[in-house]
């Protein structure tokens, strides 16, 4: 992608990412969740296992890692189509939350920037739970909610390693510090690249894609790694909750294995071929430096799953 901005990630309200600076966003942005008036159904977050229950590779025993991923229902809140969009950027364009109004030529950023807004919607209008959680819009009108980690976002860097470190690192993990007490704010950006991604690589094989030569699938590679930094550190600041939050686990796995397929795809779309993009995949796949994030994904979901999942194109 072009340069990406901050714009639309935790908003205070929805038009305020444009009325204001990335930087005035993300100083006034309240934590406090709300609750939909007259919701007679309150959305909860899973509640966490039995802590002295293992892992099993990050899933309910027998299950593959990702498939017990507790996702809930958001109706469309349109009904808008173009011949420029696709199913999945229809979709997307479909569930923008009320109030948010987006206009972009690029079709990639279109569908970045409003899942921004449809998972600010989900984190302020959504989580009735009564804990400082996020909300992801998934596509295919579903939502996953994820409880807030005790840890400091700034805490992910050093588990990124030095050659996977490049300008993506630098904005959304080394800076944005104004987010710090929020880590899933990693996962916030992660979905916005997987589900723009996906509209982009969609476009191309529908022949819909007229935009010429960009990195669209570059953010989401990059994100893949950071989020299994992020799962790293999670691990290391906060056991308890790393071992007893199901959900997450299978968060990191359901998204891994949609943000990789994503990837393979459009690697290989001369629109989105880049050899550098290759060679970084190739480092967290193959690389003494990577090793770490590996071992992690193993031990958390098993080598054979693992290497299906993300490693294999």
């Amino acid at each position: 992608m072009s340069k990406p901005t901050l714009k639309g990630i935790y908003r205070p309200s929805l038009k305020a990412m444009i009325a204001f600076s990335c930087a005035l966003l993300f100083s006034s942005c309240s934590p406090i969740t709300s609750n939909l008036a007259g919701d007679d159904d309150p959305v909860q977050i899973p509640p966490p296992v039995d802590e002295n229950q293992p892992l099993s590779n990050g899933s309910s025993p027998g299950s593959t890692p990702g498939s017990a991923l507790v996702m809930l229902d958001l109706p469309a809140f349109n009904q808008r189509s173009s011949v420029n969009w696709g199913p999945i950027l229809k979709d997307i364009v479909n569930h923008e939350a009320p109030g948010d109004s987006n206009s972009y030529g690029d079709m990639i950023t279109l569908g970045h920037e409003t899942t921004h807004g449809i998972n600010s919607y989900a984190r302020n209008s959504l989580n009735n739970s009564g804990k400082r959680a996020n909300g992801f819009y998934l596509l295919n009108s579903k939502i996953a909610l994820i409880e807030e980690p005790k840890m400091r976002k700034s805490q992910v860097a050093a588990f990124v390693p030095v050659p996977l470190r490049n300008s993506r690192f630098d904005l959304y993990i080394a800076g944005s510090p104004d987010w710090d007490d929020r880590p899933t704010y990693v996962l916030d950006e992660w979905i916005a690249y997987i589900n723009g991604s996906a509209a982009g690589v969609e476009l191309v094989k529908l022949g819909l894609w007229r935009a010429g030569w960009r990195d669209g699938v570059t953010g989401t590679m990059d994100f893949c790694v950071f989020s299994v930094a992020l799962g790293m550190a999670i691990e290391k600041f906060d056991p308890a909750y790393f071992k007893a939050n199901t959900q997450f686990r299978e968060f990191l796995a359901f998204n891994l294995q949609r943000g990789m397929k994503v990837f393979f795809e459009g690697r290989k779309m001369p629109d989105f071929a880049d050899d550098n993009l290759n060679r970084y995949y190739e480092t967290f796949r193959d690389s003494q430096d990577a090793a770490a994030m590996r071992d992690f994904l193993y031990r958390t979901y098993g080598e054979a799953w693992v290497k299906s999942a993300v490693f294999t194109d």
